[in-house]
């Protein structure tokens, strides 16, 4: 998936509890690393989602900012904010 079009989900980093990430490509960006948001460090959407369709929009919209940023600032794949996607 490129900017345009990320998906979230919940994944699993080696060694931690299960997370909220959207998927880039073939690799997964962990939305509580890369924004410090306490909704995203939880094993569902479940929180982010009771946060309401304004709140989905703002988080939608800044997602390519803070990828790009994230992408700029620590180096692509090496980051431990990316984790490679299961197969």
């Amino acid at each position: 998936f490129g900017l345009d079009h990320l998906p979230y989900g919940v994944f699993s980093p080696p060694g931690a509890e299960p997370r909220v990430g959207v998927r880039h490509e073939d690799t997964v960006l962990d939305l509580a690393a890369a924004t410090g948001r306490e909704e995203f460090a939880r094993p569902s959407l479940n929180d982010f989602m009771a946060l309401g369709p304004q709140a989905w929009a703002e988080t939608r919209a800044v997602l390519p900012e803070v990828l790009t940023a994230a992408l700029q600032e620590l180096g692509w794949p090496k980051s431990m904010r990316f984790f490679p996607k299961s197969r």
